[in-house]
């Protein structure tokens, strides 16, 4: 086989080739073989540590007596790396110009499908997220008004229920604004006047919804984020209120912002039930917490859910502080 051959059948299999992992097997019995090697492999950068992990061998007969050496084929595109070939040969291998020509090539185009698999992987991550904080929360808040509203017209309670009628009708505005936004920019619309007014409503959201009269302590009036950071903040605020209102059956809520040593810090704290089970965690209602750590991922810092002094459930957010443009909350 000719390394025309492995470029032809390459391109060809690239557009429909939906699992990058059985498309990296599939070449590597052709590369193999052009390389004159005993035995390959193939290993992928695998999250969330980006470690190297084996996917697949091959050889072609059992080794013989004598050294051997390993040429290593990366997987690479625009600087950033997704994987390699681990090619087994003889000590003495002379590996020639177009040899290695052929495995730079080879290495380019196969970083390029995998780059183009995560991009895309990435973008329905970020689209499910957006879905999840912008729409379903808002319908969530709409689904809890309905049994007031219901309760309202029984009574006869006129006032009560024009005033949950509002409630929902203002959260269904809110998730088409929200719906308009994903299908046209990829992402849930931020607060123009800053994050400071974006959770200042989602308290009074909050307290609307459950009762509760959060304690909002701002100790950095001066904070400076950019619109990404303000966004991933807000965002992972507003999840955790949520699942205070939804889980936590909690008499008290506090927010906290502070600032130091170049540290952003956030502090949700709530006197409810505690952390959920395993089993709870892991049931599809608790996918918010996945993206919580996603967002703060993309911040460069961490989450930390833990059990709060006195009861309830405490989450901190940190990350490092980047400058952006003051913001008038």
């Amino acid at each position: 086989m000719q390394a025309t051959d492995i470029y032809a059948r390459l391109v060809a299999a690239l557009p429909d080739s939906a699992d990058r992992h059985a498309l990296l097997m599939q070449m590597l019995e052709p590369i193999v073989q052009l390389s004159q090697a005993r035995a390959g492999s193939v290993s992928v950068l695998a999250p969330p540590d980006g470690r190297l992990q084996q996917i697949g061998t091959l050889e072609l007969y059992a080794a013989l007596p004598g050294e051997e050496c390993c040429v290593v084929v990366p997987l690479r595109y625009r600087g950033r790396s997704f994987g390699q070939y681990n090619l087994t040969l003889p000590a003495d291998t002379i590996v020639g110009e177009q040899t290695l020509a052929f495995h730079q090539t080879i290495g380019a185009l196969l970083g390029l499908a995998m780059h183009d698999a995560c991009v895309e992987h990435e973008s329905r991550q970020v689209i499910v997220a957006d879905v999840h904080d912008g729409l379903a929360q808002t319908l969530v808040f709409a689904r809890m008004r309905l049994p007031l509203l219901a309760e309202a017209i029984v009574k006869r309670d006129e006032a009560a229920a024009l005033r949950f009628c509002d409630d929902v009708r203002e959260a269904v505005g809110a998730a088409q604004t929200n719906l308009r936004a994903i299908l046209s920019q990829s992402r849930a619309p931020m607060d123009p006047q800053g994050l400071k007014h974006a959770l200042r409503s989602s308290l009074q959201s909050f307290q609307q919804l459950t009762q509760i009269n959060p304690v909002f302590d701002d100790r950095a009036p001066d904070l400076r984020l950019t619109a990404s950071q303000e966004s991933q903040v807000y965002l992972i605020v507003q999840e955790a209120l949520a699942n205070i209102a939804k889980h936590a059956k909690a008499c008290h809520a506090w927010l906290r912002i502070d600032q130091h040593d170049g540290e952003v810090e956030v502090l949700v704290e709530d006197d409810g039930a505690g952390l959920p089970t395993a089993k709870a965690e892991a049931s599809p209602s608790h996918f918010g917490l996945d993206i919580m750590r996603q967002r703060a991922t993309r911040l460069g810092g961490g989450l930390e859910i833990a059990e709060r002094d006195g009861g309830g459930t405490r989450m901190r957010l940190s990350f490092p502080a980047t400058l952006g443009e003051a913001v008038t909350a």
